[in-house]
């Protein structure tokens, strides 16, 4: 075979690094494509050639999952393909010469793949193009998930899109054509199947029919021997029935030993003349005739279910591996979801959830995948909050979604956007669990069909594992399809009232499977609870190294006891549990390895969780499914008769607080989580440090809150960049990706004080954003008015403000901006002359916190204001 390992593009390349980093991988790999009846050894051998063929472009490997590219492969080119790799192994067996045991035993091998490229060659190409597709996409999914975790690149986003391979919609769209039509090709192999097994019935049933006539021609013949003696010829070779029950063909499997035991027994010397002891007319001749035909028929009967059987075994195990490989593809979207849901979701208690209001427009930019540097509704340039003479062009704010239903605050259009891929999501499991349920039942209802004729002693190993293998997936889809659509608060005040909800995918289309049913299967489904633990207890409980029963819980919960119920109007399997009440929480001990000084840094999670058993009657399925009179009982399906789904499904982090002023650091907690930790690789792993323009979406989220509020502009962050790294020459763009230099920790981001302050930048910032989004009082509405139609001029320094000012040499001009020496407050800077100057100076108000309303109210009504009064308020301050 001709070695072309030096000519691996990517994929093959990134494959073999995976394979040398971990001895599972190999064997993961090596089962992959044993599942799929492909020798690993043309995928080592033809590297290049495969992925022309099932990879059109190099270039679109980024090594990332992305399976969508198999759906476009050309059937003409899967044939040369195979033309190809056949011709090159013949040309290595026609060339190889050496006689040693090693290279025969080489020989044999090559010779067993060109024996099964020829039969995919001849017969099965299409059969050869969905097993290699499989594996390709199983090496795609098994190079994502090594480069994900990879520690190298520490600082990435950790969103979905972006660990996917940066999908964009139209690559999204392609995934999910791909995956539907994955669905119907599956769903119509599985009515194919229902077709094929009342195939092998009616065979089987032709068989019993065979039997009955070899009976009867046996019978006849028995009275032929009787009186001719044992020297007739005798009908022999029917052992491929093997041991047939006594209650079918009574001792037919016996016969040729009840001939030899006859043989044996006789003393007359005409048992060894090879002529009867009368001639034998025309008529008995006709006898023997019809028996030795009779017991083709029963043998060609026979033969026929053996094949059919054979095919249908075959076509079963093929159907299941594409539901295996589409199962992954589905809990990858799935995860996808969740991580959507994490880096769209606002970190608010529920107390400080904004009242409904008037929503007028929504920007698709406050998602989190968004980057800072191009957002097209950042703030204007400085000229534009500089107010002289007149007023300023403004825009409209957009509202906030009603987080009055006790549920975590989320804005309304992503809400929406989320629950339509929800939907899809479900009816996606909803498609794969009818085909594996029905796969299930064509795999039990063959292992009857083969008990009741057992033609031959046959090893029930392989019929046991595909069993397994159905039973397994099964368990994975409804096991992993229980999430929580909607999420608690994230930051939970003791005592308060909060809802939690959470959807089953595949429950509905179980239950009402199970209902109809019921004549061959029961269910039994438990209550479903909630409880938090802490964040490292819940990882146990998710990995499987416990169990909720032996884990304890942080807190003491109310109201956490729900029944696992169906609503049969919405078609949705939802558990809501309502009014849940925090009463009691447990810190974590000193001596516990995970104990943390400060409250805010323990972060929690929810865990529901619940058992449904299913159970499946064999004996009544047995005489339900077949019209054979001969009835019995199966150990095989027996063994494989209950299934206990163990359904947990876990919240996103949420942090404990028990006072208002513990939120701006639980606040910082959740969101870095949010931003920052990996769905797809450990949802309990949070990098310790990450790059700025990372961190710069993380402080626009924030700020904007769900599109209430504009984005921060370039310049702005330049400013926020610099007063995080205020000992480091910052660039000109900042917050440009190509930035790597730039890398904050999480103790800087969350502990590092301000120079020369007694706050940290976190809380400063933070308490700038509860200015425009507070609505405990009336004064925030003026601020998010006034930054909204860029009348604020908001980030900038002291000195950055004078250049501004003094380079419009024009008396009067003012701008507001955020005040670096205290927290939640805003001054005003301005350039004019003072009584007996000779020159412009430009000077600071007094930064304006407790009495900003009153302030605020009297610049809004400016133009008619006492010069006086207003210059009797003010104060100049050097330090603001």
């Amino acid at each position: 075979m001709t070695d072309i390992s030096t000519e691996c593009p990517s994929l093959w390349a990134r494959v073999k690094s995976v394979l040398v980093s971990s001895r599972e991988n190999q064997k993961m790999l090596q089962d992959v494509y044993a599942n799929y009846n492909m020798p690993i050894e043309i995928r080592e051998s033809f590297p290049s050639h495969i992925e022309e063929v099932f990879l059109p472009s190099a270039e679109e490997i980024p090594g990332e999952m992305n399976p969508c590219q198999a759906a476009v492969v050309d059937n003409e080119n899967v044939f040369r393909l195979l033309e190809f790799m056949i011709s090159n192994i013949n040309e290595k067996l026609n060339s190889s010469s050496q006689t040693s045991d090693e290279a025969i035993m080489s020989t044999m091998h090559l010779q067993s793949i060109l024996d099964r490229l020829k039969a995919y060659a001849e017969q099965d190409a299409e059969i050869f193009k969905a097993r290699m597709q499989a594996c390709l996409n199983e090496e795609l999914r098994m190079v994502a998930i090594a480069g994900a975790s990879n520690e190298e690149p520490m600082f990435m986003n950790g969103t979905a899109t972006e660990l996917v391979g940066q999908i964009d919609e139209q690559q999204k769209n392609s995934i999910s054509i791909h995956i539907t039509e994955l669905l119907n090709r599956i769903a119509a192999r599985v009515d194919n199947e229902d077709s094929n097994i009342s195939i092998i019935q009616e065979t089987q049933d032709h068989f019993f029919q065979t039997v009955e006539n070899y009976k009867r021609r046996e019978n006849e013949a028995k009275l032929v021997r009787s009186r001719y003696g044992d020297s007739l010829p005798s009908t022999d070779g029917l052992s491929v029935l093997g041991s047939l029950p006594q209650s079918v063909v009574s001792d037919l499997s016996f016969q040729g030993q009840h001939h030899h035991h006859a043989g044996s027994s006789n003393s007359s010397p005409h048992s060894h003349s090879s002529a009867p002891h009368s001639p034998v007319d025309s008529t008995l001749n006709s006898v023997l005739v019809a028996e030795a035909q009779a017991h083709s028929e029963v043998i060609l009967a026979a033969k026929t279910i053996q094949g059919n059987r054979e095919a249908v075994f075959n076509s079963l195990t093929d159907t299941v591996g594409m539901m295996e490989v589409l199962k992954k593809h589905i809990l990858v979207q799935i995860v996808e979801w969740c991580s959507k849901q994490q880096s769209y979701a606002l970190p608010l208690t529920f107390s400080s959830c904004s009242p409904a209001t008037a929503t007028t427009s929504f920007q698709s930019s406050t998602s989190s995948s968004s980057s800072a540097n191009t957002s097209s509704s950042s703030q204007s340039t400085s000229s534009s909050s500089l107010v002289t003479q007149g007023t300023v062009a403004g825009g409209s704010s957009a509202g906030s979604k009603d987080a009055s239903d006790g549920f975590h605050s989320m804005p309304e259009l992503l809400e929406q956007t989320l629950n339509r891929d929800l939907d899809k999501l479900q009816s996606w499991c909803e498609s794969l669990c009818d085909s594996i349920l029905r796969t299930r039942y064509q795999c039990r209802e063959f292992v009857l069909l083969k008990e009741t004729v057992p033609l031959q002693a046959t090893d029930d190993s392989s019929m046991q594992g595909l069993l397994v293998r159905v039973n397994t997936l099964l368990k994975d889809l409804v096991e992993k399809t229980f999430i929580v659509n909607k999420q608690p608060p994230q930051i939970l005040k003791k005592d308060s009232k909060f809802n939690v909800s959470a959807r089953h995918l595949v429950g509905h289309k179980l239950m009402n499977y199970l209902t109809n049913a019921s004549m061959t299967h029961s269910v039994s489904l438990g209550n479903v609870s909630i409880d938090l633990y802490y964040d490292y207890v819940a990882k146990n409980i998710i990995n499987g190294d416990c169990s909720t029963k032996t884990s304890t819980t942080a807190a003491v919960l109310t109201n956490n006891q729900v029944k696992n119920e169906t609503s049969g109007v919405s078609k949705y399997s939802s558990i809501v549990f309502k009014n849940l009440v925090l009463t009691k929480l447990k810190r974590t001990e000193k001596r516990n390895a995970h104990y943390t000084e400060s409250v805010m840094e323990e972060k929690l999670r929810f865990i529901l969780h619940t058992d449904i058993t299913m159970t499946s009657r064999s004996d009544l399925m047995l005489q339900q499914a077949l019209s054979s009179s001969v009835l019995g009982s199966s150990q095989l399906l027996k063994e494989n008769d209950s299934i206990t789904f163990r359904l947990t499904s876990m919240s996103l982090p949420v942090v404990a607080i028990v006072h208002g002023s513990q939120e701006p650091k639980a606040s910082a907690v959740i969101l870095w989580d949010n931003k920052f930790a990996n769905q797809f690789v450990d949802p309990f792993k949070v990098p310790d440090s990450v790059y700025w323009y990372e961190l710069a979406d993380l402080l626009n989220s924030r700020f904007v809150l769900g599109g209430e509020v504009n984005r921060l502009g370039a310049e702005d962050l330049s400013f926020l960049c610099s007063k995080l790294f205020h000992n480091q020459p910052i660039p000109d763009n900042p917050s440009d990706k190509h930035n790597k230099n730039l890398v904050i920790t999480w103790a800087q981001f969350y502990r590092g004080l301000s120079p020369g302050k007694n706050f940290t930048f976190w809380e400063w910032f933070y308490e700038i954003t509860e200015l425009m989004h507070d609505s405990n009082t009336k004064t925030p509405l003026y601020i998010r008015e006034l930054w909204n139609k860029n009348y604020i001029r908001g980030f900038i320094s002291k000195e950055q403000a004078k250049e501004l000012l003094m380079a419009t040499q024009q008396p009067g001009t003012f701008l507001i901006r955020f005040a670096e020496s205290e927290k939640a407050a805003i001054t005003i800077s301005w350039l004019c002359y003072l009584p007996g100057a000779v020159s412009m100076e430009v000077y600071n108000l007094k930064p304006f916190t407790s009495q900003l309303d009153m302030a605020l109210d009297a610049f809004s009504k400016s133009e008619s204001t006492d010069k006086e009064r207003e210059s009797d308020r003010m104060e100049f301050t050097a330090d603001s």
